[in-house]
């Protein structure tokens, strides 16, 4: 796994914890994914994330 994989991993868990305390996460995570993956993927992928978070609740 690649060390950007990683980081969005890292990124995806830290900021779904801010969401769940702040309601803010995801302003977060979404700002933090133009540096890690294609702008083509961002929604898709941020979508992914914000499904398994709040379905994981």
């Amino acid at each position: 796994m690649e060390f950007t994989h990683l980081l969005l991993i890292l990124a995806a868990f830290l900021t779904s914890a801010v969401t769940a305390v702040l309601g803010v996460g995801g302003v977060l995570l979404i700002t933090l994914m133009p540096g890690l993956i294609p702008v083509a993927a961002i929604v898709p992928v941020h979508g992914v994330v914000q499904f398994f978070s709040n379905t994981s609740v």
